[in-house]
C-alpha cells in the first residue's frame, strides 16, 4: 500500500507502516526515529498526542496543519477550521493545556497555552543558537504572531467585553546539538506539559537521552493508545514493528 500526505505535497511517497487515528505514517517519514534526522510535519502530529495522551490530564493537542492554517488563512481540505478549534476547546476542561508545534524555516517548536493563567509559554531547542540569524529573528515573529491569532480565536467564544490579553514568554531550556533534533526536543517538551519553570537542566535533554528517546518513541507509536479529541479510534498495524537493534538501521523498516 503506497500514499502521499495531502496536506504535506513535499513527503515523499512511501509504504504504509501505521495507521494511528486518522494518520497514516510510512517507512519514509518513520524512518529518522532509527537513523537520526528530521522529523516531518506528519510525524509529529502523530508523536506529540501519542506522548500525553496517557497524561492524568491530557492537554488539547492542535496539529501543526491547524496551526499552518491560522498564519495562511485558508481551508484546509474545505473545512472551516476555526469550528474545529473553537469545538475543541469549547468542550474541553479549562484546566486542559493547548499543546501546539508551530513548524516553520525547517524548525519547530512548542506551544503551551494556559487558558486559566491566559499565557502563552514557548520552548524552543534553538532559541539562543540561532537567535541572531535572520531565520531567527523570522520564526520568532511567526511564534507570536501565530499566538496572537490562536489567542483571538480562544477569546473570540466569549462576549467582547471579557477578553483578555494574553501573556506570552520563552521558557529557559536545553539547546539542541544538531540541526535535526528540534522535533525530538519538542515531542519532550511535550511531554512535560504540565511542569512549570526551567527546563535547560533537566536530565532528558542530554545529548544521549535525546537520542535513546527518538527510538523509544518507536515502540510507543505501536501502542493502543486513544487519542481524547480525535474523532477517530483507529489503530491498524500494517507490517511488523521492526527491531531498533540491528547493524543497518536504513533496513529496518524496508525489509
Amino acid at each position: 500500500m503506497s500514499y502521499k500526505c495531502t496536506v504535506n505535497p513535499e513527503e515523499d511517497e512511501g509504504r504504509v507502516i501505521l495507521q494511528k487515528n486518522q494518520n497514516f505514517l510510512t517507512d519514509k517519514v518513520l524512518r529518522p526515529l532509527l537513523t537520526g534526522g528530521y522529523i516531518s510535519n506528519t510525524l509529529l502530529d502523530v508523536l506529540i498526542p501519542t506522548v500525553t495522551c496517557g497524561l492524568e490530564n491530557p492537554p488539547i493537542v492542535i496539529n501543526s496543519v491547524l496551526m499552518h492554517w491560522l498564519t495562511s488563512g485558508y481551508d484546509i481540505e474545505g473545512r472551516d477550521n476555526n469550528d474545529i478549534l473553537r469545538n475543541m476547546l469549547r468542550t474541553s476542561n479549562i484546566s486542559r493545556l493547548v499543546v501546539a508545534p508551530i513548524v516553520r524555516f525547517k524548525h519547530c517548536v512548542l506551544l503551551i497555552g494556559d487558558r486559566e493563567k491566559k499565557q502563552f509559554v514557548i520552548y524552543d531547542s534553538a532559541a539562543d543558537k540561532y537567535t541572531l540569524s535572520e531565520d531567527g529573528v523570522k520564526m520568532k515573529n511567526h511564534v507570536r504572531n501565530v499566538s496572537l491569532k490562536l489567542q483571538d480565536v480562544i477569546e473570540y467564544m466569549k462576549e467582547s467585553q471579557f477578553r483578555s490579553r494574553w501573556g506570552f514568554r520563552y521558557e529557559r531550556v536545553k539547546i539542541q546539538d544538531d540541526n535535526s533534533s528540534c522535533g525530538v526536543h519538542t515531542t519532550i517538551h511535550a511531554e512535560l506539559c504540565y511542569l512549570n519553570g526551567d527546563r535547560s537542566m533537566r536530565p532528558e535533554f542530554s545529548d544521549v537521552l535525546v537520542r535513546k528517546y527518538r527510538k523509544d518513541l518507536l515502540t510507543k507509536l505501536f501502542t493502543k493508545q486513544l487519542f481524547p479529541d480525535s474523532p477517530s479510534y483507529v489503530l491498524r498495524i500494517l507490517k511488523e514493528l521492526p527491531t531498533v537493534d540491528i547493524i543497518d538501521p536504513d533496513k529496518v523498516i524496508l525489509t
